[in-house]
């Protein structure tokens, strides 16, 4: 499971810098220990805290290398020494809890030291707004939002605490794009020093950060650092956006630097003060200026008085108000009056009110005097104003011109009223209305006025101008049939409003717009250009239609569905899917009609996988499954109608014979397309194994393999594939050959571990979705949901543009999906890809119930003296010198050491490269893990066990070939790379029926891993561990399978003290993460720092010599 990301804010202290703290801590139940050997008396034991402290490690944490690197490796533009290894100390929840608490005082609490990282602001920045999508305002080197967002999602799950600042982050920066950071003066020895801080206007705002506050997750304040003084969640909030405002205005600041214009709008205007604006414009550039007492004094006082005038208007109780009133308000029916901007005093004791806008001129509304809303205007826009009791007041008076002028920033309609002190109210065009309506007023609402807009306006009661699609038969008089069903629809549009068509007359109102506000059937209506064309279309056309396949008429219902049954929903999603027409891109569909029959063939193609079983045909030999008879019978109606699908089948459960099935069902359907012949496209090592399965199972099937420097050519080709009825190629060849491949008009193409296609911008890939064919099937045993766009590629290659072109799919669902975790979102790409992707598991017990168990063991081995004398001799020879080394060199070293590690936990004799293999050498005793194989091996054939032997190392293989003949008495067969693939076919053919005969097959991991069936092996030792346990099942599979009829043992086996232990322990406690990075390679451990290194690599055995640290 991905570790979960923390982060807590940590205020400055005496002689330290505040800064974001960030660890990871690893699920609980992924804590616990496997059960192991007792090797207690061979290991030491370890202390589970660190030196000279009682305060215990808090267990499962992340180790700070490996989140560094991690992190690194998502956002490239942070450096390492902006991420420096810290240690804290905070009270925590037991294990058992997790960190979730809000009570640090509940039973369950402990203190424990923290490991993590320290990222001062501006790294802080950049970290939350990759990870969490945070606009943070700063460019970024890294990958994007959404790559980011996708890494994070399968690494790490964010904490609420990690959220919680990264909202709070936002949250500082819209007060600074809202033009609300301040200055503040500092004095420092010989000048003043600039603190930029927030400036949050009105009691609202501050009742919301309050609010905000109050939300904040206990955990950041269990911190000893955060527990100094009365601090609380509302100064540990405020200390953290004082941080983020000062920071990002410092940059924005210097990047402005000595621009002309900053110096005209930054310093205060004092006549014959040039000298005092240089010396402001070099405090706000560079953040501190010295001056003289004299200048200092001067400069203070001016401070003092432009705040005064830029904010005096804050400092009492009286705030501001804005309402705008639509031309009915004011009396005009028809809707082409003017609209009425007007502005009044908040005062203290109406903020709590809660009384609607009523239309009487008494009482209070919404907490604004009704008596001071009482003004008109004049005609021809000429303003009057009626005094109010704020006119006999000059302090006020004085405040409301002061809040006015703050106002004005944010709204240009605002500014009359500026200009002219006493006005109002101020009427507005429909055009200013508008932008009032959508700029000015979320300005003036983020800046901390009250503003009140007409009732309509809200989200919730505004009306919309949509399209309603109506999907038709084009010949609603043929026959259901599924041929009839792979016919032609056709798509009817109709604009509406709140759902009800619009005639000509609406059109013809909406297509003369001249405004973004179009009054019609006694509504306001917000219209865009886009949806200016759409009426403007359909007048000129009088309505609208296109003519459609049956993948595009299922594109557009899916889209809307909403339940098992597809029953259409206003969904107000955007006509993507189906509209054709450009002009009604920018329209949201307010339902689709569809026909019942094109209902029906969507809820078919959801269940028949479930419900329906096609049994085997005729020139079939052998006997289906019940679950592969439904696969058959899913596969067989989808290619009835003309659509790709995906068999997804977990390994083993049979993929190869249901394609072998679809074949032969087309063959009995006799079209002038059947005669045309199927590719079949897989890697390059299981090619003679379909050949061989072809001849099987269905041995009438005419089978041609085109592969090798032998294949035909062109011509002869073309000649070749009419008497042909399967042609196998490769990945590789298909790329070689596109050309000629793509001549030839296929009837089907299959493609056999489609995950090979999974990069779209792959040349290979290219290559195979170039093909011309009817009809497009896919094969995999690997689960496609890891990466979307894995997903986009295969369905691509099957169903055309089902999903829409890359980009849109990345905008659509990769981005919330991935980088925003949007479930809906997710939820609508599960209904739209799962009628097409077919994936059954071994472990359902609905699929197969007669697969034996499968018992995994790890076997402990201790290093006998001459391995650990070299394994020590390696690590000190080497990390001295890595540590002297920096970037590529350093990486080299390190896998170069890594490497010599694992051959000598297998067998020293693998480092004598030069020293050729012979059959009198005696290899034993100089391994303790190969002496416990021979041990375990002679067991397991005395019990007439088969067992399958893998290695990563090809010398290693050849070691046991040598081995187990001069100890065993015969020598077992190794498939490696260097056997051709004829070859590799007969070793397993003797294997698989030679009984006893061949008791043991010797197989290098990378070759003999994938593509093949060895059901006849009951045991499978695994000698040496693969980094990414993935492909160790993936070898597995060849014999925990169908077919399999005995129980499968699987024995690991693990060197003690070694890095093949810490490894191990690394797979098995930090779950999907570790699986993630050792699935990568080896990358990771070159990240580490060279203390790691030395904990991870050196010995941990009680004979072995004391490595030098």
């Amino acid at each position: 499971m991905p570790s979960t990301l923390h982060a807590t804010w940590i205020a400055a202290s005496p002689g330290k810098s505040a800064c974001l703290f960030l660890w990871a801590e690893v699920p609980p139940a992924d804590r616990q220990e496997p059960n192991r050997p007792d090797r207690s008396a061979r290991m030491p034991a370890r202390k589970s805290h660190h030196r000279g402290s009682r305060i215990p490690v808090h267990p499962g944490l992340v180790a700070p290398a490996v989140l560094r690197h991690r992190l690194r490796s998502l956002l490239t533009d942070i450096a390492q020494g902006d991420l420096p290894l810290a240690k804290r100390t905070a009270r925590l929840p037991v294990p058992d809890h997790g960190v979730r608490s809000h009570n640090l005082h509940a039973p369950g609490m402990q203190d424990y030291r923290v490991l993590g990282l320290n990222l001062a602001v501006g790294p802080a920045l950049r970290v939350l707004n990759g990870l969490l999508g945070f606009a943070a305002g700063s460019s970024s080197s890294g990958p994007d939002a959404e790559q980011a967002g996708a890494a994070l999602n399968r690494y790490f799950v964010p904490g609420p605490d990690l959220r919680y600042w990264g909202q709070a982050a936002e949250y500082a920066l819209a007060l600074v794009r809202a033009g609300r950071a301040v200055p503040f003066l500092q004095a420092v020895q010989g000048g003043w020093q600039v603190q930029w801080n927030p400036w949050r206007y009105g009691r609202e705002s501050n009742l919301g950060f309050q609010e905000f506050a109050k939300c904040m997750p206990g955990v950041n304040l269990s911190f000893a650092d955060n527990l100094v003084g009365d601090r609380d969640a509302a100064s540990l909030l405020a200390n953290f956006v004082n941080a983020v405002v000062h920071a990002r205005m410092a940059m924005v600041a210097a990047a402005v630097g000595t621009d002309d214009r900053f110096r005209q709008v930054s310093a205060p205007s004092r006549p014959g003060s040039v000298d005092a604006q240089d010396q402001w414009c070099r405090l706000l550039v560079n953040g501190i200026v010295e001056a003289e007492p004299e200048q200092r004094r001067q400069m203070q006082g001016e401070w003092q008085e432009w705040m005064s005038r830029a904010f005096g208007s804050q400092s009492g109780d009286i705030a501001l108000a804005f309402e705008l009133l639509d031309p009915q308000a004011t009396g005009r029916a028809d809707g082409d009056g003017p609209w009425q901007l007007r502005v009044a005093l908040a005062t203290d004791d109406m903020w709590s009110s809660s009384h609607a806008w009523h239309d009487g001129v008494a009482g209070v509304r919404n907490g604004i005097a009704a008596d001071r809303l009482n003004c008109g205007t004049g005609s021809h826009g000429e303003h009057r104003a009626r005094a109010t009791a704020a006119d006999s007041d000059p302090l006020t008076g004085a405040r409301l011109i002061a809040g006015l002028r703050v106002a004005s920033r944010h709204s240009p309609c605002v500014q009359p009223l500026v200009r002219q002190p006493g006005l109002q109210a101020i009427e507005l065009s429909r055009e200013e209305a508008y932008r009032f309506l959508t700029k000015d007023a979320p300005a003036l609402m983020g800046a901390g006025f009250q503003v009140h807009l007409p009732v309509w306006w809200t989200d919730a009661e505004r009306s919309r101008l949509q399209i309603h699609l109506d999907v038709r038969e084009v010949d609603e008089e043929h026959e259901a049939s599924a041929q009839a069903a792979f016919g032609e629809y056709e798509i009817a549009y109709a604009l509406t409003v709140d759902g009800d068509p619009l005639d000509n007359v609406g059109l013809s109102q909406i297509a003369m717009a001249g405004s973004p506000l179009v009054y019609m059937n006694e509504q306001w209506l917000q219209v865009n250009q886009g949806q200016i064309r759409a009426a403007r279309y359909l007048l000129a056309t009088r309505g609208a239609s296109r003519r459609v396949g049956l993948l595009q008429a299922l594109q557009i219902m899916q889209e809307q569905a909403d339940d098992e049954h597809g029953e259409a929903r206003n969904t107000s999603r955007h006509a993507r899917f189906g509209s054709g027409y450009r002009e009604f891109q920018a329209l949201e569909v307010s339902g689709v009609t569809v026909p019942d029959r094109l209902r029906t063939i969507w809820q078919r193609i959801r269940s028949v996988a479930r419900e329906e079983e096609r049994f085997e045909p005729p020139g079939f030999v052998g006997t289906l499954r019940p679950y592969q008879r439904r696969g058959l019978a899913w596969l067989w109606y989808l290619h009835q109608i003309g659509l790709g699908a995906c068999l997804a089948d977990d390994m083993g459960l049979g993929k190869t014979i249901q394609a072998i099935a679809l074949f032969l069902e087309q063959e009995r359907t006799p079209s002038p397309e059947s005669r045309r012949p199927r590719l079949l496209i897989c890697p390059t090592s299981v090619l003679r194994n379909w050949k061989r399965e072809l001849q099987r199972f269905a041995p009438d099937l005419r089978v041609m393999l085109h592969h090798g420097g032998g294949r035909a050519r062109q011509t002869d080709l073309y000649a070749r594939v009419r008497e042909t009825d399967v042609v196998l190629t490769s990945y590789g060849t298909a790329r070689v050959d596109q050309a000629v491949l793509g001549r030839i008009h296929w009837h089907t193409v299959v493609l056999d571990e489609a995950q090979n296609i999974k990069n779209p911008s792959a040349k290979q890939t290219m290559a195979v979705r170039s093909l011309r064919c009817r009809h497009r099937f896919a094969l995999t045993g690997t689960p496609i949901e890891n990466r979307l766009l894995e997903v986009w590629s295969i369905l691509d290659f099957l169903n055309g543009a089902f999903l829409g072109s890359q980009q849109d799919f990345k905008r659509r669902f990769i981005q919330p999906i991935e980088g925003e975790s949007n479930g809906e979102k997710l939820g609508q790409l599960q209904r739209l890809v799962q009628p097409f992707i077919l994936r059954r598991l071994k472990s359902d017990p609905e699929v197969i119930s007669d697969l034996p168990e499968k018992q995994e063991i790890d076997v402990i081995c201790d290093l006998s003296s001459e391995q650990t004398d070299r394994y020590a001799r390696a690590v000190e020879a080497f990390l001295p010198h890595i540590r002297e080394l920096d970037g590529m060199r350093r990486r080299g070293s390190i896998l170069a050491l890594m490497t010599q590690l694992r051959k000598i936990a297998n067998h020293p004799a693998l480092l004598d490269e030069d020293e050729p293999l012979s059959d009198n050498r005696e290899y034993g005793g100089r391994s303790g893990k190969l002496d416990r194989f021979t041990e375990m091996l002679t067991e397991s054939l005395d019990g007439r066990n088969k067992v399958l032997v893998f290695t990563t190392f090809v010398r290693m293989g050849q070691i046991l070939q040598d081995h187990i003949a001069r100890r065993l008495g015969f020598m077992p067969e190794f498939i490696s790379g260097r056997v051709p693939h004829g070859a590799r076919q007969q070793m397993v053919d003797r294997f698989q029926e030679g009984g006893q005969t061949c008791p043991v097959l010797v197989l290098s991991v990378r070759t003999g891993g994938v593509g093949i069936n060895l059901t006849a092996a009951n045991q499978v030792y695994h000698f040496d561990r693969w980094w990414n346990p993935a492909v160790e099942d993936q070898a597995t599979d060849r014999a925990h399978r169908i077919g399999q009829t005995r129980r499968v043992q699987v024995f690991r086996y693990i060197m003690a003290g070694t890095v093949e232990e810490h490894v191990d322990r690394l797979i098995r406690q930090k779950g999907q993460l570790a699986r993630d990075i050792l699935g990568a390679g080896t990358e990771w451990l070159t990240e580490l720092s060279n203390e790691q290194l030395y904990e991870l690599l050196t010995l941990h055995h009680p004979d072995a010599p004391r490595a030098l640290p």
